[in-house]
């Protein structure tokens, strides 16, 4: 199935190349993993089919990287995707990512990560720092902003502390009502957000004095908003999108494991669920409530059955979380009909 690997990368292929980023992405082809330089616990491990420890397999990647930046500092991800397979076509035992007999994703994604995290901290620039213009102040923010796109915006020019502290009693207050107008939060959100920065990265006195002061920080409306307007990505669409495709993965592993009652009965009544909504959004908590199981935790911390009657001839069963974000999604989970009945 898989060709025999190389144990060392041809020097006449390696010869054809230079050190530049632009350079054809053909390399890739013809490169071979230098497995002989690789430490001899993985050597003995791949040789046995054997899983490698983390450590050698980090090594492993610090080996293959050094390796390949003498052919090109910079490879793009295209270029690492190749190389992740590769590493995984010579030794799938080894390096194949798998949950028990299921192949996760491709079968190299860690790996794949692997290198792009080594290559990133390999061509990360080292930052000089000036004694006479560095401070523990300046670096920890550098520090805390990394990886943020908006850590601490200034205010609009039309702005100030007087009408910020406004917007801010504004919101507390449409907060109070138990309907809100949507359109009128997310826009308090955007003129408030740098204050909100600035409480935060200053310290606040308590989770429940920030809780107190910016209640909607703590809503789902809030925390989203807050969340793409930090980081710059759409917190909701990545936690729908990755649920829709881990979850199958997921409960197909764990309805191999059904040795114990209480797992069948949760996946009897996920079917229940399944069957009373038409639809598979109670996947989300079946799914939370069968790991919890699984690992000998009680379910009941997080998430509780309960039975709702929506009329005289039709009870629904479905799972429902205590956790308040998922309470806050829970439109998410069930069907609309259900989802207008509860909210």
């Amino acid at each position: 199935m898989f060709s025999s690997p190389a144990v060392s990368p041809s020097p006449s292929s390696q010869s054809l190349f230079s050190n530049s980023s632009t350079d054809t992405e053909n390399w890739t082809t013809s490169y071979k993993i230098p497995w002989s330089k690789m430490s001899q616990n993985l050597q003995d491990s791949t040789r046995n089919k054997e899983r490698p420890v983390p450590a050698d397999r980090r090594e492993m990647i610090r080996v293959a990287v050094d390796d390949i930046v003498k052919i090109c500092r910079k490879p793009t991800r295209r270029q690492l995707v190749v190389i992740a397979a590769k590493v995984v076509e010579d030794y799938p035992q080894s390096f194949e990512d798998k949950l028990e007999d299921l192949v996760v994703g491709t079968g190299y994604n860690s790996i794949l990560s692997q290198l792009e995290q080594r290559f990133a901290n390999t061509n990360r620039p080292m930052l000089q720092s000036k004694r006479n213009s560095s401070s523990p102040d300046r670096k920890k923010k550098r520090s805390c902003s990394y990886g943020t796109k908006e850590f601490q915006p200034e205010l609009p020019s039309d702005e100030n502390e007087e009408s910020q502290e406004a917007r801010r009693l504004a919101l507390k207050e449409i907060h109070s009502h138990e309907i809100w107008n949507t359109v009128l939060v997310v826009k308090e959100l955007d003129q408030t957000y740098p204050t909100l920065r600035g409480v935060i990265n200053n310290g606040c006195d308590s989770i429940l004095f920030l809780k107190g002061e910016w209640p909607f920080l703590f809503e789902k409306i809030g925390i989203f908003h807050h969340f793409q307007k930090l980081v710059g990505i759409d917190l909701k669409d990545v936690i729908t999108n990755t649920l829709g495709k881990k979850i199958p993965n997921i409960l197909q592993f764990l309805s191999t494991k059904q040795t114990t009652k209480p797992l069948k009965t949760l996946f009897q009544q996920l079917d229940q669920a399944k069957r009373s909504t038409g639809n598979d959004t109670s996947e989300v908590m079946g799914c939370i409530t069968l790991l919890a199981k699984f690992f000998n935790e009680d379910p009941e911390v997080i998430v509780q059955t309960v039975e709702v009657m929506i009329n005289a001839y039709r009870t629904f069963h479905f799972f429902h979380s205590d956790v308040e974000l998922l309470v806050s999604t829970i439109d998410i989970i069930l069907s609309p009909d259900l989802a207008d009945f509860l909210l």
